[in-house]
């Protein structure tokens, strides 16, 4: 049997020493990024290096040249005006455990939206656009509602694709608590989207400087 990895919190909401018991089913675990690794090795011993593996994670890559026309399009579709400046974040919505909210979720929708709300309430040129779904998309919505921003944030739920959303944006944020190797802010570069993102050694391993702001 062999494992992948995704992400660093190894545990999640279960125990750790399930998580350990579990782990010696496995004659090896592959991991997507170097930090994954080394949290996989932290929680499982050093014994368990030989029997773990790196492989990153790669990203999808089409013709990314950008339609002006198709952008427009999309704008227009959710009545976004054309002057506006837009951000986009990708990222489920699924929750981290039985119980878990926002405020534990992963990809940290509830820091992205009370962030836009503190910058942007209000100012109808700002717009945020979330592309992802799960069961706490009503509760991100509500969100949205009590912070009083929710005329400026466009939850598209799931999507088949990224590329619309990030074509028709001007910048990615992405706030998330922890990580593996996260192929949405490769995806956003792909795009030449400069990104706001979470300082934290999963992306930090893999900013290209300047256009990142951690």
């Amino acid at each position: 049997l062999v494992r992948r990895l995704a992400g660093t919190d190894i545990v999640g909401h279960r125990s750790k020493p399930m998580v350990r018991f579990v782990g010696r089913c496995f004659s090896h675990t592959i991991c997507c990024s170097p930090a994954v690794q080394r949290a996989h090795v932290d929680l499982a011993g050093r014994a368990s290096a030989a029997k773990s593996s790196t492989i990153v994670n790669g990203a999808y890559a089409p013709d990314n040249k950008r339609d002006h026309q198709a952008r427009t399009r999309f704008r227009n579709d959710l009545g976004i005006p054309a002057d506006a400046f837009v951000f986009c974040h990708v990222g489920r919505m699924m929750g981290n455990g039985p119980g878990t909210g926002l405020d534990t979720e992963p990809k940290a929708q509830d820091i992205l939206l009370k962030s836009f709300g503190r910058a942007f309430k209000g100012q109808g040129a700002k717009r945020l656009i979330l592309v992802g779904g799960g069961r706490l998309l009503p509760v991100a919505q509500s969100l949205a509602d009590s912070l009083g921003i929710r005329n400026q944030v466009h939850f598209l739920g799931i999507q088949p694709e990224p590329w619309p959303a990030l074509h028709a944006a001007d910048a990615f944020f992405f706030p998330s608590r922890h990580e593996g190797m996260p192929n949405a802010l490769v995806e956003a570069a792909l795009c030449d989207l400069p990104a706001l993102a979470s300082d934290i050694p999963e992306i930090r391993s893999i900013s290209p400087g300047d256009a990142w702001l951690l």
